[in-house]
Protein backbone atom coordinates (compact mmCIF):
# COMPACT_ATOMS: atom_id res chain seq x y z
CA UNK A 1 0.00 0.00 0.00
CA UNK A 2 1.53 3.35 -0.84
CA UNK A 3 0.77 6.36 1.33
CA UNK A 4 0.95 9.99 0.33
CA UNK A 5 3.74 12.32 2.70
CA UNK A 6 1.24 15.83 4.16
CA UNK A 7 2.55 18.74 2.11
CA UNK A 8 4.97 20.60 3.68
CA UNK A 9 4.94 23.89 5.75
CA UNK A 10 6.56 25.58 2.98
CA UNK A 11 4.33 24.17 0.43
CA UNK A 12 1.06 25.07 2.62
CA UNK A 13 2.27 28.51 3.13
CA UNK A 14 3.32 28.67 -1.07
CA UNK A 15 -0.25 27.46 -1.58
CA UNK A 16 -1.53 30.61 0.78
CA UNK A 17 0.09 33.09 -0.99
CA UNK A 18 -0.29 32.04 -4.04
CA UNK A 19 -4.54 32.15 -3.19
CA UNK A 20 -3.57 35.68 -1.26
CA UNK A 21 -1.44 36.80 -4.18
CA UNK A 22 -4.52 35.62 -7.24
CA UNK A 23 -7.27 37.43 -4.74
CA UNK A 24 -5.59 40.37 -4.25
CA UNK A 25 -4.93 40.69 -8.47
CA UNK A 26 -8.90 39.55 -9.02
CA UNK A 27 -9.76 42.05 -6.79
CA UNK A 28 -7.72 44.92 -8.28
CA UNK A 29 -9.12 43.71 -11.66
CA UNK A 30 -12.61 43.54 -10.76
CA UNK A 31 -12.17 47.01 -8.70
CA UNK A 32 -10.33 48.87 -11.77
CA UNK A 33 -11.10 46.44 -14.58
CA UNK A 34 -14.53 48.16 -15.53
CA UNK A 35 -13.56 50.59 -18.24
CA UNK A 36 -11.18 47.83 -19.90
CA UNK A 37 -12.55 46.93 -22.75
CA UNK A 38 -10.31 44.15 -24.19
CA UNK A 39 -8.04 41.57 -23.15
CA UNK A 40 -5.09 43.48 -23.60
CA UNK A 41 -6.32 46.33 -21.80
CA UNK A 42 -7.32 44.06 -18.64
CA UNK A 43 -3.83 42.47 -19.16
CA UNK A 44 -2.03 46.07 -18.79
CA UNK A 45 -4.31 45.71 -15.48
CA UNK A 46 -3.36 42.54 -14.51
CA UNK A 47 0.44 43.75 -14.98
CA UNK A 48 -0.23 47.28 -12.63
CA UNK A 49 -1.78 44.84 -9.57
CA UNK A 50 1.17 42.49 -10.14
CA UNK A 51 3.92 45.31 -9.63
CA UNK A 52 1.90 47.23 -7.39
CA UNK A 53 1.77 44.25 -5.00
CA UNK A 54 5.60 43.45 -5.33
CA UNK A 55 6.37 46.75 -5.15
CA UNK A 56 4.82 47.34 -1.67
CA UNK A 57 6.41 44.26 -0.44
CA UNK A 58 9.82 45.35 -1.76
CA UNK A 59 9.10 48.94 0.43
CA UNK A 60 8.33 46.91 3.16
CA UNK A 61 11.60 44.88 3.12
CA UNK A 62 13.43 48.11 2.99
CA UNK A 63 11.82 49.43 5.82
CA UNK A 64 13.21 46.66 8.05
CA UNK A 65 16.89 46.43 6.47
CA UNK A 66 16.94 50.15 7.27
CA UNK A 67 15.96 49.78 11.09
CA UNK A 68 18.58 48.82 13.39
CA UNK A 69 20.20 45.13 13.70
CA UNK A 70 18.06 45.40 17.29
CA UNK A 71 14.78 45.80 15.91
CA UNK A 72 15.11 43.59 12.71
CA UNK A 73 12.39 41.56 12.12
CA UNK A 74 13.41 38.73 10.58
CA UNK A 75 9.56 37.03 10.44
CA UNK A 76 8.52 40.48 8.71
CA UNK A 77 10.83 40.30 6.27
CA UNK A 78 10.73 36.36 5.06
CA UNK A 79 6.66 36.84 4.87
CA UNK A 80 7.60 39.97 2.17
CA UNK A 81 10.28 38.09 0.63
CA UNK A 82 7.88 35.10 0.40
CA UNK A 83 5.25 37.10 -1.27
CA UNK A 84 7.48 38.61 -3.99
CA UNK A 85 8.41 35.12 -4.60
CA UNK A 86 5.18 34.34 -5.09
CA UNK A 87 4.16 37.04 -7.34
CA UNK A 88 7.21 37.40 -9.75
CA UNK A 89 6.62 34.21 -11.32
CA UNK A 90 3.47 35.46 -12.80
CA UNK A 91 5.24 38.49 -14.64
CA UNK A 92 5.67 36.96 -18.13
CA UNK A 93 2.34 36.20 -18.84
CA UNK A 94 1.02 39.71 -17.62
CA UNK A 95 2.97 40.60 -21.57
CA UNK A 96 1.24 39.16 -24.21
CA UNK A 97 1.21 40.37 -27.35
CA UNK A 98 -1.91 42.47 -27.53
CA UNK A 99 -1.01 44.47 -24.06
CA UNK A 100 1.29 46.64 -26.35
CA UNK A 101 -0.85 49.70 -25.60
CA UNK A 102 0.90 52.88 -26.03
CA UNK A 103 -0.56 55.84 -23.67
CA UNK A 104 -1.78 52.71 -21.45
CA UNK A 105 1.04 51.50 -20.22
CA UNK A 106 4.63 52.43 -19.33
CA UNK A 107 6.10 49.56 -21.10
CA UNK A 108 8.37 50.24 -24.03
CA UNK A 109 7.64 48.44 -27.44
CA UNK A 110 10.91 46.70 -27.26
CA UNK A 111 9.12 44.85 -24.43
CA UNK A 112 7.51 43.03 -27.26
CA UNK A 113 10.70 43.26 -30.24
CA UNK A 114 13.24 42.05 -27.81
CA UNK A 115 11.12 39.74 -25.55
CA UNK A 116 12.92 36.90 -25.82
CA UNK A 117 15.31 38.93 -23.46
CA UNK A 118 12.47 40.79 -21.34
CA UNK A 119 11.89 37.35 -20.63
CA UNK A 120 14.76 36.14 -19.17
CA UNK A 121 15.30 39.07 -17.28
CA UNK A 122 11.65 38.34 -15.77
CA UNK A 123 12.69 35.00 -15.44
CA UNK A 124 15.67 36.23 -13.42
CA UNK A 125 14.06 38.40 -11.25
CA UNK A 126 11.78 35.14 -10.25
CA UNK A 127 15.10 33.13 -9.28
CA UNK A 128 16.87 35.87 -7.46
CA UNK A 129 13.35 36.07 -5.11
CA UNK A 130 13.49 32.78 -4.00
CA UNK A 131 16.48 32.70 -3.41
CA UNK A 132 16.15 35.59 -1.03
CA UNK A 133 13.13 34.27 0.63
CA UNK A 134 14.99 31.02 1.44
CA UNK A 135 17.89 33.29 2.45
CA UNK A 136 15.16 34.93 4.88
CA UNK A 137 14.71 31.92 6.74
CA UNK A 138 17.63 32.10 8.25
CA UNK A 139 20.17 34.97 7.17
CA UNK A 140 20.85 37.77 9.19
CA UNK A 141 20.16 41.28 8.59
CA UNK A 142 23.77 41.61 7.34
CA UNK A 143 23.54 38.86 5.00
CA UNK A 144 20.04 39.85 3.13
CA UNK A 145 21.08 43.44 2.24
CA UNK A 146 23.26 41.99 -0.35
CA UNK A 147 20.47 39.35 -2.27
CA UNK A 148 18.25 42.37 -1.82
CA UNK A 149 19.96 44.72 -3.68
CA UNK A 150 20.57 42.26 -6.38
CA UNK A 151 17.04 41.78 -6.38
CA UNK A 152 16.37 45.77 -6.66
CA UNK A 153 19.12 46.00 -9.04
CA UNK A 154 17.30 43.64 -11.41
CA UNK A 155 14.17 45.79 -11.31
CA UNK A 156 16.46 49.06 -12.18
CA UNK A 157 18.13 47.44 -14.76
CA UNK A 158 14.46 45.86 -16.62
CA UNK A 159 12.90 49.26 -15.55
CA UNK A 160 15.95 51.43 -17.35
CA UNK A 161 15.44 49.29 -20.84
CA UNK A 162 12.18 48.02 -21.06
CA UNK A 163 9.97 51.02 -19.01
CA UNK A 164 9.23 54.51 -20.10
CA UNK A 165 9.16 57.27 -17.54
CA UNK A 166 5.49 57.65 -16.48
Amino acid sequence: MQTTSAPTLATRVLTILLALGAGLIGTALWAHGGDAKTPGELAVRYRHALYTAIGWNIGQMRGLLDAKETDFDRARFRRHAEHVAALAPLLPEAFPADSNLPGKTAAKPAVWSDSADFTQRLQTFASSAQSLAQLAASGSQTQLGPAFKDLTGQCKGCHDKYRQEE
